[in-house]
């Protein structure tokens, strides 16, 4: 079995064991040679990007918005921010 992960920038799937980057926390998608492909984008930029192409692949609505409401949790855009429990 491969071992998955998240990327911490985008929420889709990272698999480790392919990656070709010393254990980053970010999908080649997001991130490449040491930096982000879209390095000024936003938190809701990549949630209405991330949510587009979901629908384009048919993914229910429900599960899309579900989805990508956790987008600003991530690491890449939750880094300053403290966590209340």
């Amino acid at each position: 079995m491969k071992n998955l992960k998240t990327c911490q920038s985008c929420g889709l799937p990272v698999e480790s064991a392919t990656s070709k980057h010393t254990q980053t926390i970010y999908c080649n998608h997001c991130y490449e040679n040491g930096k982000f492909k879209s390095p000024n984008l936003t938190a809701n930029e990549m949630k209405k990007m991330v949510k587009e192409r979901m629908q384009k692949m048919g993914v229910a609505k429900a599960f899309v918005d579900n989805f990508t409401d956790g987008i600003d949790k991530l690491e890449r855009w939750n880094k300053n921010k403290t966590n209340v429990f």
